[in-house]
């Protein structure tokens, strides 16, 4: 815990501070944990002013208590099944996309990864009141919405122009803070490798763990679906994701898209709800 200041409560003063000090109790965690009598004669305050400065701490530094069942409630009145508006793909996530989870979609380069998005997009902006986030590293956005069969729904399409990771974590601050205003219930970002490509490695897992923070707090607290894109690469014969091993763990659910003929095979290669393996194909 922090140590004790004057900023702890007003009643330390700072005397009382060096004389708690002399007595080795100099962390809030001491103070707690001395017997409130022996503070009594420390600090020459009344023992009902201890324990007044004792409740404040607590009150300040616990953690919250929660209803588990209210809880529960609580969130299943939040989470919402976002459809993707393609059929065999719904059914391929037992009916669509989960609020409050984080997926990639992963594949070569010209794999149908933006596509795919843009799709899910036109899809969701039909069917949904929501307003929903693009969040646009490759600037490719603008020449994708002139296929956008209702040019009206777009107003409900937020983009965001992202050239830098530092855009990233200002752009997500900037969703975050605006979230109780908007209905926002997806947020899509293409591409993720794009952003960690220019700068040093030990730099670049700093702040990819910055941002993914975001992106958990986001989804969780406010039950929002996260899509993003990664780049799949294949370097002797051994698949490869974009933005290192800290980035695996992090989807909890990991779609891989591949192009065969004019459709698109999709598969599960890794999920916290869904059966590892399982694919299908689509059309766009």
């Amino acid at each position: 815990m922090s140590r004790l200041t004057t900023k702890t409560h007003p009643l330390l003063t700072k005397t009382i501070l060096l004389n708690l000090s002399h007595k080795d109790v100099h962390i809030i965690h001491q103070f707690l944990q001395k017997d409130s009598k022996q503070l009594v004669t420390i600090t020459k305050l009344t023992y009902k002013n201890i324990i007044t400065i004792k409740k404040h701490i607590l009150n300040k530094n616990a953690a919250y208590s929660y209803n588990a069942l209210e809880n529960y409630k609580d969130v299943l009145s939040k989470t919402a099944t976002i459809s993707s508006g393609i059929e065999s793909f719904d059914s391929l996530l037992a009916g669509g996309f989960l609020t409050g989870k984080i997926y990639e979609i992963c594949g070569a380069p010209t794999s149908g990864k933006t596509k795919l998005c843009t799709s899910i997009l036109s899809n969701y902006l039909k069917k949904y009141c929501s307003n929903c986030f693009y969040l646009d590293t490759k600037n490719e956005i603008q020449s994708h919405l002139k296929f956008f069969p209702q040019r009206d729904s777009l107003k409900k399409l937020l983009i965001k122009q992202l050239w830098t990771i530092h855009d990233l974590i200002n752009a997500l601050y900037e969703i975050k803070s605006n979230l109780k205003q908007l209905k926002v219930r997806l947020i899509v970002l293409n591409s993720l490798p794009c952003l960690f490509y220019q700068i040093e490695r030990n730099r670049a897992n700093t702040l990819l763990t910055h941002a993914v923070n975001i992106m958990r707090f986001i989804s969780k607290e406010y039950h929002i679906t996260f899509i993003v894109t990664n780049l799949m690469t294949t370097w002797d014969n051994d698949l490869r994701l974009g933005c290192g091993q800290y980035w695996k763990t992090v989807p909890n659910t990991r779609i891989n898209i591949s192009q065969a003929n004019d459709e698109y095979s999709l598969t599960i290669l890794k999920s916290c709800d869904l059966r590892e393996g399982n694919e299908t194909l689509i059309k766009l």
